[in-house]
């Protein structure tokens, strides 16, 4: 039996989701980059993202992960809402990583310096999760939507940014394993790949 090519239909309801999507992932950059500002102790080439979960400015850093699962399970709203049939491993991969980045704010890392523990291992147990789920999620939707004519001229852009969020979230956990001094470099560069690649699944279909 052969199976039935992708269909999506954007409606107003649509565009208003992936408008909040985008609100998101701005709340979300301004977070971090506040953090950024707030905390100079935090060495954004060397350490974790994540560092900043565990000292004084903590709450911009839960910040910075609570906009942007919300901005993970809008986009899987978008895709379920739009595309017949559903990509269902996609929207499946983004209920993860919005769950992992929820949970992650409860889980606070050790700081470089600190005995490991259950809680800081949890936190790197997540960290993991979600990262694999959104390359998961920006793979999978590519192959889900290349029989689909609404997303033909971007399917290009697409392709490229699942490269990049794949390839950021590999390096990233290698980067990590290896105790690399340009770890933290590596992990932002993940976090503008997966701002990006959200933001232009909900701006592609904004412009629809």
């Amino acid at each position: 039996m052969q199976a039935q090519n992708h269909i999506t239909t954007v409606t107003g309801t649509t565009q208003t989701i992936a408008t909040f999507v985008l609100l998101l992932v701005a709340g979300s950059i301004i977070s971090l980059v506040s953090v950024h500002l707030l905390d100079r102790d935090v060495k954004p080439t060397r350490d974790a993202v994540s560092d900043y979960g565990a000292r004084e400015h903590a709450w911009f850093y839960r910040l910075t992960a609570i906009w942007l699962g919300f901005a993970g399970l809008l986009t899987a709203v978008v895709m379920a809402d739009a595309i017949f049939p559903k990509p269902t491993l996609t929207i499946l991969a983004l209920l993860l990583f919005a769950a992992t980045r929820w949970a992650i704010t409860i889980f606070p890392t050790d700081l470089e310096g600190e005995e490991e523990t259950p809680v800081g291992h949890s936190h790197t147990v997540l960290a993991v999760i979600a990262f694999a789920s959104i390359a998961i999620a920006a793979v999978t939707f590519s192959f889900a939507i290349a029989d689909d004519p609404f997303w033909d001229a971007s399917s290009g852009l697409l392709w490229a940014l699942a490269a990049f969020v794949s390839i950021a979230a590999a390096a990233t956990g290698i980067a990590r394993a290896a105790s690399n001094g340009y770890f933290g470099l590596i992990e932002r560069l993940l976090y503008v790949a997966m701002y990006a690649w959200i933001s232009a699944v909900a701006l592609i279909v904004l412009t629809s």
